[in-house]
C-alpha cells in the first residue's frame, strides 16, 4: 500500500525485526547525526535502529506526497496510466491532487531531500558546490546502455549466443548496463546462470548481484523491491521463494530456521496481497 502521509501507520512485526537487524549492522559504526521523518513508522524504526541517539526531525525527509494515490495498493496504482510514467520516466511523474492529502512530483520530493542534506552539511561547515548539478543531464551508473536499450541487449545476446536469451532480456531493462557484468559472470561460470524455477529467468547471478550491490538482505527485499516479481509475476515469485531463501542463507550465514522463516514470510505477504486483490473493493464492485 502507498501509505504516504496517512496517520497511524506503524511498523509491523516484520518491520520491527528488520529495524533490529539494522541496529545490529550499525552497532560497529560511529554515527555523527541522525535525522528522521516525522511519520510514525519512521519514528518507530529510529527508536529501534538508533537506540540511544538523539534523533532530529525534518518534514523534508518524509514520504512522497501521493495525493489521490494515498492508500492505494500497488496493484490498484498499476491500473492508472500514470503508473507507466512512474516506472519508465519518474522525473515526469506528478501525483494527482486530492482534497485530503497533499500531492507533489517525484522531482519535488527528491529536491526537498537534497536541499535538507545540503543545508545541514553547510551548517557544519561543508562548502556548498560551486555549480548546481542536473540529474536530467547526468548519466546514472547503470545508464551506459546508450539510447537504444533493446540494441544493448541484442549486443549481449550476439556476444554470448549460447546463454539464455530470456535471462539477458530480463536483466537489461532492470539493471541497465550493469546487466553486462552479470551476463559476463554467467558466461564465465554457468552455475550462475541456473534458474530458480524453469518458468522464471531469475538466476543466481542476479540474486548475488542484488545482495552485493543492492543491499538485498531478505527474501522479501529481493523478490519485492529488486526483482519486482511480487508485482509482475502472476505467481508473485512464490515458486522461487524457497530456492532464493536457501541461496541467501548460504551467503548471509542464516541457519535452517531463518531460511524457512524468510521463505514463509514472503509467501504470507504474497498470499495477503493475492487475497486483497480477489476480495478488495475493486473485486467487490466487479462482482456486484
Amino acid at each position: 500500500m502507498l501509505a504516504g502521509w496517512t496517520e497511524g501507520v506503524g511498523l509491523t512485526d516484520t518491520g520491527r525485526e528488520q529495524a533490529a537487524r539494522v541496529a545490529e549492522r550499525l552497532a560497529p559504526l560511529t554515527i555523527a547525526r541522525a535525522v528522521s521523518s516525522p511519520l510514525q513508522r519512521c519514528l518507530e524504526t529510529a527508536s529501534v535502529a538508533l537506540t540511544g541517539l538523539d534523533v532530529g526531525l525534518d518534514d523534508r525527509l518524509g514520504e512522497c506526497h501521493y495525493g489521490a494515490w494515498t492508500g492505494l495498493s500497488l496493484a490498484e496504482a498499476a491500473k492508472d496510466p500514470l503508473w507507466r510514467v512512474v516506472q519508465d520516466d519518474p522525473g515526469a511523474a506528478t501525483f494527482p491532487p486530492d482534497g485530503v492529502f497533499a500531492a507533489e512530483s517525484l522531482v519535488q520530493m527528491a529536491e526537498r531531500v537534497v536541499d535538507m542534506v545540503a543545508e545541514r552539511l553547510q551548517a557544519q561547515g561543508v562548502a556548498a558546490p560551486t555549480r548546481r548539478g542536473s540529474s536530467e543531464a547526468a548519466t546514472l551508473g547503470s545508464g551506459d546502455t546508450g539510447p537504444d536499450v533493446d540494441a544493448f541487449a541484442a549486443g549481449l545476446r550476439e556476444r554470448w549466443p549460447r546463454l539464455d536469451a530470456a535471462v539477458i532480456d530480463r536483466l537489461v531493462p532492470l539493471y541497465g548496463s550493469h546487466a553486462e557484468r552479470m551476463v559476463d559472470a554467467i558466461a564465465a561460470d554457468p552455475v550462475l546462470g541456473e534458474r530458480y524455477h524453469p518458468s522464471l529467468p531469475v538466476t543466481r547471478a542476479e540474486l548475488e548481484y542484488a545482495m552485493r550491490e543492492e543491499m538485498a538482505l531478505t527474501v522479501t527485499d529481493f523478490l519485492e523491491r529488486r526483482s519486482r516479481l511480487l508485482l509482475w509475476d502472476p505467481d508473485m515469485g512464490r515458486s522461487i521463494a524457497d530456492g532464493v531463501a536457501r541461496a541467501m542463507g548460504e551467503h548471509l550465514g542464516w541457519d535452517a530456521s531463518r531460511v524457512h522463516d524468510e521463505a514463509q514470510r514472503y509467501r504470507e505477504l504474497a498470499e495477503h496481497l493475492r487475497t486483497f486483490e480477489s476480495s478488495g473493493p475493486a473485486a467487490q464492485v466487479a462482482n456486484g
